[in-house]
């Protein structure tokens, strides 16, 4: 063997027990162990800037891109990406295309937190989780057996997927989101852009493979980490909470759907309130503007048309005094007028149109 194969066959080494060793680690240390130099991506106006950030979070290159201008084939772009061909693009986005929100989980979910973080989206976010690319990050726990610290980071999906596009179309493939903090001493918040039940599921297969192949680790991990027994009753404790919370999760969906089905229900009984208030101010006022001599023995509105019958001593006065309230037109007599014996007065039938029929009908 070359001595070149050796250094390669060394390197493999080192990273296969690097990788074992952080398998194993708390949600907390792995992300401050996960620093890697990648391509920051910002779209400002109509300007791409791309900048080089080092293993230790500084810039250490950067170069200015006009959307307008740049295409797929654009020779300085690809120039400048050839440098750093293993390096990851990561769009950089701001607080306000997203919500950032703190929970707490129990301390029991430290090697769960992609799970659990599945079901508190629905729970703390207005968003379904198949709605937004969601992220984490742990804050520093204050000890073992203490609840853990998160923010909780989504971005809806319809914000932020044409610039990914629109990014793609020059042939800069975006493999995770940055949410820049505006903060010095908080962290950004980085999302991969992969599907969380695929790399959850990869990380346990990953787990089990280095359990099996690495049993020499087990005495240094014991020095890090709980024993192997409490790593597994941790996870038996954490069953029930987490079938509890999918249990919420329905709850809560079920209750959205019915105070959505309440909500149209009272608009409904208020919108026909409204109207046969209207109704009643309508006959109300009929009651006081109609001279003394003059009574109603029926009247009736339907839809937007009013019916009238009764005695007056004068009805066709009552064509004008209807016209001058201002609520009716088209106001007509719909029979002829008979003049009763008994009581001396003029027998009518009286029509008219409301002139707010939309406001009666709730149309």
């Amino acid at each position: 063997m070359t001595k070149p194969s050796h250094f390669s066959a060394l390197n493999t080494a080192i990273r296969w027990w690097c990788d074992g060793l952080l398998a194993w680690l708390p949600e907390s240390v792995k992300q401050k162990t996960k620093q890697q130099a990648y391509i920051q991506c910002v779209i400002d106006a109509e300007q791409l800037i791309m900048r080089r950030i080092d293993k230790m979070g500084k810039k250490s290159d950067e170069a200015v891109f006009s959307l307008d201008r740049v295409s797929s084939n654009d020779v300085a772009l690809a120039s400048w990406l050839k440098s750093y061909q293993d390096d990851e693009l990561v769009l950089s986005v701001s607080q306000q295309q997203c919500l950032i929100k703190a929970i707490t989980l129990p301390a029991q979910a430290q090697d769960n937190v992609a799970e659990m973080i599945q079901f508190e989206v629905d729970r703390q976010t207005p968003f379904s989780v198949d709605q937004v690319y969601v992220g984490y990050h742990v804050n520093d726990s204050e000890g073992v057996d203490k609840p853990l610290s998160l923010q909780l980071a989504v971005i809806p999906k319809k914000v932020i997927t044409p610039i990914i596009e629109k990014l793609a179309a020059l042939s800069l493939h975006i493999k995770s989101l940055q949410i820049m903090s505006t903060k010095v001493t908080e962290s950004a918040i980085k999302i991969a852009l992969i599907d969380n039940n695929k790399g959850h599921s990869e990380t346990v297969d990953l787990k089990r493979n280095y359990f099996l192949m690495a049993l020499a680790l087990m005495l240094f991990v014991a020095l890090l980490y709980s024993p192997a027994i409490k790593y597994e009753n941790a996870i038996e404790a954490i069953q029930p909470a987490l079938t509890e919370a999918k249990k919420q999760a329905f709850v809560v969906n079920n209750l959205k759907k019915d105070s959505k089905l309440i909500a149209g229900q009272a608009n409904f009984v208020e919108d026909k309130l409204a109207t046969y208030r209207s109704r009643l101010d309508v006959l109300e006022e009929l009651a006081t503007i109609l001279p003394k001599h003059t009574w109603l023995e029926q009247s009736e509105i339907k839809g937007h048309i009013l019916s009238m019958r009764g005695e007056s001593s004068a009805a066709s006065d009552l064509i004008a005094l209807l016209m001058d309230t201002g609520h009716f037109d088209a106001v007509h007599f719909s029979a002829a007028t008979t003049h009763n014996e008994k009581t001396a007065k003029e027998r009518f039938k009286i029509k008219a149109v409301l002139l707010f029929e939309d406001k009666l009908d709730g149309h």
